[in-house]
C-alpha cells in the first residue's frame, strides 16, 4: 500500500512539472512549440491517470480527460515538431485524421461500450500496443529522413545534435516501453508463463525508468520555453553558414537535377518541383541561390536557357527554325517571357543580338 502511494505522489507531481512547463511553452511561441507543449499535455494527462484512475469510472470529465488512447497523437506530433515549419490545414489532415479517428474510436468503445471493452481488453489492448508500436516506427523512420535529407541542411550543428538526441531518444523509450505492455498481453493471452514472469519483472523496472523520463522531459521542455532557450541555444539556430557552400551536399543534389539531368529545359520547372527531386526544402533551396548564386531560381534557370539558346545560334540552328521554336527547345514555353529574359540578360532583344553575329 505503501509503495502505491508513493507511485500516486511520483506521478502525480511529474504530471503537475510537465503541465507546467509545457503550458509555457505556450508563451509567445510558433507551430513547432506548439505541437511540443500538446506533445507535453498528452504525456502529463497519461502519468495523472495513475493517481486519478478511480475517477474515470464515475466522472465524465475523469473519462474525456483520460480515455481514449491519446498517446497515439504523440508521433505526428513530434514529426511536426521537427520539421519546424509552418503548418497548413491539409498537413494538419494529412497527419491528424487517421489518430483522431483512432483515439474517438477508443473513447466510444470504453464508455459505450465498456462491458465489452473489459471482457475483451486483454486482446483489444495486445492489438492496441502492437499497433501503436508499428505507428511510432512508421513516423520515427519519416522524421528520421527529414532530419537527413533536411533539416541538417538548415540548422547549426549544436541544434541539429539537440533535437536528434531528443527524437531518437524519446522514440526509442515509447517503443521499448510500448513493447513491453503488448508482449506482456501477448503471453497473458498465450498463457506463456515463463515469459509471462520475465516480462512482468522487466515491467516492474520500468515504471521507475519511466519516472526518470518523465522528469527528463521536463528539463527538455523548459529548454525549449522561451524562458530559458537561450541558455541552451545561445546562437540563432535558423541558418547555418556552413550549409551554403558550394561543395556541400545542398549543391551536389541541385547540379545534379537541373545540369546534370538536364531539368532546366524542362518548360514550368519550378522551385517546387526541384525540392520534389532533390528532397531538399524549398525554403533552403531559395536560401541556397540568394548566398551562393547571388539570385533568384527563376534568373538562374533563365540563364542557363538562354546559353543554350547562344550555342544553338552559334551552331547556326536559325537557318532550320525561327526564333521561337529555338526558345521551345531551350524551355520556353511563352515567346513573351523569353523576350524579356533574354532582354534584360544581354541588353538586346534576341533579333538584334542574331543580326550582331552576322
Amino acid at each position: 500500500m505503501l509503495i502505491m502511494n508513493l507511485i500516486d505522489g511520483i506521478s502525480f507531481c511529474i504530471a503537475l512539472q510537465l503541465l507546467i512547463v509545457s503550458s509555457a511553452l505556450l508563451y509567445k511561441t510558433g507551430p513547432q512549440k506548439l505541437f511540443l507543449a500538446v506533445t507535453g499535455f498528452i504525456i502529463s494527462i497519461s502519468f495523472f491517470q495513475v493517481p486519478f484512475a478511480e475517477m474515470t469510472k464515475t466522472s465524465f470529465f475523469f473519462q474525456l480527460l483520460f480515455l481514449g488512447k491519446k498517446y497515439i497523437l504523440i508521433p505526428p506530433l513530434l514529426f511536426m515538431y521537427i520539421r519546424r515549419e509552418k503548418y497548413t490545414v491539409n498537413s494538419l489532415l494529412q497527419h491528424f485524421i487517421l489518430p483522431t479517428l483512432y483515439v474517438v474510436f477508443f473513447y466510444l468503445l470504453q464508455t459505450q461500450f465498456s462491458q465489452y471493452y473489459e471482457n475483451y481488453s486483454i486482446p483489444i489492448n495486445a492489438l492496441n500496443y502492437s499497433f501503436a508500436v508499428v505507428y511510432f516506427i512508421i513516423y520515427f523512420l519519416k522524421g528520421r529522413l527529414y532530419i537527413n535529407s533536411i533539416l541538417k541542411y538548415s540548422i547549426t550543428k549544436e541544434a541539429i545534435t539537440k533535437y536528434t538526441r531528443f527524437y531518437y531518444t524519446f522514440n526509442f523509450i515509447e517503443v521499448f516501453i510500448l513493447c513491453i505492455l503488448s508482449f506482456s498481453l501477448i503471453s497473458e493471452l498465450l498463457e506463456f508463463a515463463i515469459l509471462k514472469k520475465i516480462i512482468d519483472s522487466i515491467h516492474k523496472v520500468v515504471v521507475y525508468f519511466v519516472f526518470i523520463f518523465g522528469t527528463s522531459l521536463t528539463f527538455y521542455f523548459l529548454s525549449e520555453s522561451y524562458f530559458f532557450k537561450k541558455k541552451f541555444l545561445k546562437n540563432n539556430i535558423s541558418t547555418n553558414p556552413e550549409v551554403y557552400k558550394k561543395d556541400t551536399e545542398i549543391g551536389l543534389k541541385i547540379d545534379t537535377i537541373l545540369i546534370d539531368k538536364k531539368k532546366f529545359l524542362s518548360p514550368n520547372y519550378s522551385v517546387k518541383q526541384l525540392s520534389i527531386d532533390t528532397q531538399l526544402d524549398e525554403d533552403i533551396i531559395n536560401q541556397y541561390f540568394k548566398e551562393v548564386k547571388k539570385e533568384t531560381f527563376k534568373v538562374y534557370l533563365y540563364r542557363m536557357r538562354i546559353n543554350v539558346f547562344l550555342k544553338l545560334i552559334e551552331e547556326k540552328k536559325t537557318n532550320q527554325y525561327d526564333i521561337g521554336s529555338l526558345a521551345e527547345m531551350c524551355g520556353f514555353n511563352s515567346r513573351t517571357t523569353f523576350y524579356r529574359a533574354f532582354k534584360a540578360e544581354l541588353g538586346l532583344t534576341p533579333k538584334e543580338y542574331i543580326k550582331s553575329k552576322i
